[in-house]
């Protein structure tokens, strides 16, 4: 999270006085996303071994999808 602030984007946000819910996640986020489009990031292996689609998360899935997954723990858990 501290990478992230010292972003150039980090940097903005925290200017902006905006007030998020969760101010270190956005850090974080800003920065990865900043980070990820440099080819010399020392992240970079880790970037190159994430998924590149995220529909088999069920996060993601439709309801109709979901309706698979009635009666399971794992649908409050997704709605929380």
């Amino acid at each position: 999270a501290e990478l992230g602030k010292r972003s150039m984007l980090g940097e903005a946000v925290t200017d902006s006085r905006i007030q998020f819910d969760s101010a270190e996640n956005i850090h974080l986020m800003l920065f990865l996303l900043q980070d990820i489009q440099n080819p010399r990031s020392k992240y970079k292996p880790y970037y190159d071994i994430l998924p590149r689609d995220l529909s088999h998360l069920p996060l993601f899935w439709s309801d109709d999808e979901l309706k698979w997954l009635e009666g399971s723990p794992i649908i409050p858990a997704i709605e929380s």
